[in-house]
């Protein structure tokens, strides 16, 4: 969803998936990168939208800052577990991070004292981009569905 709405607003779009689907890249007119270090260096914008497991945990530390371009922006609704805090924090100081946008923190709740809240080109929104009300129903429903199957 995240490749049809930056193709909608005329981006250019690259991706990095460990399972590609060359028919929707056809599809929707983009390329894969081979390894997530080209994807990092070509890239203006990275929109993190992984799970968090083993392998992807700090996909975004200092050797990935790196490769990336000046300026960058990340994108993070995915996991905090993706980045590491402080990597992007010493990424905004040096002006290497233009900006970091997030919703996902490693402490939820945020805490008042964050680190990130001492710069300006952090935003962090509330963890609660899903809860639409179409969302919340189906939520129930499933819920429910879950329960009934185990009675």
């Amino acid at each position: 969803e995240v490749i049809k709405r930056a193709i909608a607003f005329g981006m250019h779009v690259v991706a990095f998936d460990k399972f590609k689907s060359e028919d929707f890249a056809r599809e929707y007119g983009f390329n894969y990168c081979k390894t997530l270090g080209d994807l990092f260096s070509q890239s203006d914008i990275i929109s993190l939208n992984l799970p968090l497991s083993p392998g992807t945990g700090f996909i975004i530390d200092s050797e990935a800052l790196s490769v990336m371009k000046n300026g960058i922006i990340i994108i993070n609704t995915a996991r905090a577990g993706l980045v590491d805090q402080n990597i992007i924090i010493d990424g905004v100081k040096s002006g290497k991070i233009m900006g970091y946008l997030t919703d996902v923190l490693e402490e939820e709740p945020m805490v008042n004292n964050h680190p990130f809240l001492e710069h300006e080109n952090i935003l962090i929104t509330p963890h609660i981009g899903s809860r639409t009300y179409e969302n919340v129903v189906n939520q129930g429903k499933m819920a429910v569905e879950n329960l009934l199957k185990y009675l």
